[in-house]
């Protein structure tokens, strides 16, 4: 079978297999469905615990067949999201008395052949870059259980995929001993995936590395959000999940984890706007980290972007980081009045980064982003300053040694060097081709047309 645009052949037998299988039903499938599946399905909840067999099949489709590459008919949400200006680079005439650095980077998810071995070369592009910012935040996409057995995500994800690493591969999404994650977060799909127990040993690992950690609590009396301090601003954190997979939490657990159905259009925001309102009070910035959203699209759907229109407009808060759908989506800078305050003011958000490390067969997941966004405090007021993008490309090569290695490679600097004639030897002809095609996806669907002074340079 021909390899399809944007999708890299599997590694092993049994999953060619498995796609072979996928590809002959779905082909038969689509001759009924191409018509209604070609756009996102109106107001889909992509959440397991509302979902019926026929929502399945459609999630199957636009992973491993079809991944959605238009928004909406008339293309209005292509154009809507291509149009943005997305510049915070405003004078102020106020003397500035301090500002800070944010590194934000996706789930971290204990993928198959993810290993210490496999890691050898991971640090060797990027990770100086990441890892010297004020605030570093990573959203811990699994279990830390050491009590239970690891659950590795495999190269196809079909249903009720569980996730639980031990500390050697927690190890490999850090630097080092002493360069870590200020913040991780771990209102997620996947937190109860080891169970109740394991939830707790995994907020307990955390805190022994640490590392502070929300939206999970491991007591009671706990707080619910978590406020970072450096060079005196007061950056507040809160963090919700639209769905426990098919997990669930008994009646005395509920306010331990922070789940909200966001990817239902009537959901209740009356407990995140509450939460907001008070996380606002003591502390200078705050971002909301909402792990929701529609996977396998290269844009959100409509009701998604309405509902963070309306977690903009009810709670005030100054920053929205979306994730979930494994795969960068658009950014946004939207202009609202802060509920609040009755303030006009004009904030940012980015829909989806993608991971820290995948290799999965749909190969435009091997792009990620890393978020940096600048905060600066003046004598009247703490603000959004800055905004870089740095694309990645998840590289897995095979060595002679018949050894996978992971590379986590800067995608623009690592072209430049192919139009050069100085490709690094462990690139082949395949990885050549979809990283121009990954260029070609990052500014088609996920950059704006001005991407003036986005782009990190290294």
């Amino acid at each position: 079978m021909k390899r399809k645009k944007f999708r890299l052949d599997p590694l092993c037998l049994k999953s060619k297999i498995i796609l072979h299988i996928i590809y002959f039903l779905y082909y038969i499938i689509d001759i009924f469905v191409w018509k209604k599946w070609k756009y996102p399905i109106k107001n889909f909840e992509e959440n397991p615990k509302n979902m019926w067999i026929f929502w399945i099949i459609y999630l199957w489709y636009k992973y491993l067949f079809k991944p959605h590459s238009k928004a909406t008919k008339n293309a209005w949400l292509e154009k809507y999201f291509s149009n943005q200006l997305i510049n915070f680079w405003k004078k102020d005439n106020n003397k500035k008395s301090s500002s800070l650095s944010i590194h934000i980077w996706w789930d971290l998810i204990p993928y198959f052949l993810f290993n210490k071995q496999s890691c050898k070369y991971l640090r060797d592009d990027i990770w100086d870059y990441f890892f010297n910012a004020d605030i570093k935040i990573a959203n811990l996409e699994c279990a830390i259980d050491k009590y239970e057995k690891e659950k590795l995500s495999p190269e196809i994800m079909l249903w009720n995929v569980y996730f639980n690493a031990h500390k050697e591969i927690f190890n490999m999404f850090c630097k080092n001993d002493r360069s870590k994650y200020d913040v991780l977060l771990t209102a997620n799909n996947h937190i109860l995936d080891a169970g109740e127990m394991g939830r707790r040993h995994t907020l307990s690992f955390i805190q022994k590395a640490g590392i502070q950690y929300v939206w999970s609590r491991a007591k009671e009396d706990e707080k619910w959000y978590t406020i970072v301090e450096k060079n005196n601003i007061k950056i507040g954190i809160v963090n919700y999940t639209f769905s426990l997979n098919k997990n669930k939490l008994n009646k005395w657990d509920e306010r331990k984890v922070n789940v909200l159905e966001l990817n239902n259009i009537r959901a209740d925001i009356s407990k995140l706007k509450k939460d907001i309102k008070e996380v606002k009070k003591i502390s200078d910035f705050t971002i909301a980290f909402l792990h929701m959203g529609n996977s396998y699209q290269a844009y959100p759907s409509k009701h998604i972007v309405d509902m963070f229109h309306r977690v903009f407009e009810e709670t005030g808060v100054d920053t929205i980081v979306w994730w979930h759908p494994h795969e960068p989506q658009p950014m946004e800078r939207y202009n609202f009045v802060d509920p609040t305050t009755n303030e006009e003011k004009s904030w940012f958000a980015i829909y989806s980064l993608w991971d820290f490390i995948a290799y999965d067969v749909l190969s435009r997941c091997h792009l990620s982003l890393i978020l940096e966004l600048i905060i600066s405090k003046t004598d009247k007021k703490t603000t959004l300053t800055d905004i870089k993008i740095l694309p990645l490309y998840n590289c897995l090569t095979k060595h002679k040694d018949n050894i996978y290695y992971f590379r986590l490679l800067n995608l623009l600097n690592s072209i430049e060097l192919i139009k050069q004639w100085k490709k690094q030897d462990f690139l082949n002809q395949t990885q050549i081709e979809e990283m121009f095609e990954l260029e070609k996806f990052l500014y088609t669907y996920t950059l704006p047309k001005n991407t003036n002074n986005l782009i990190k340079k290294l």
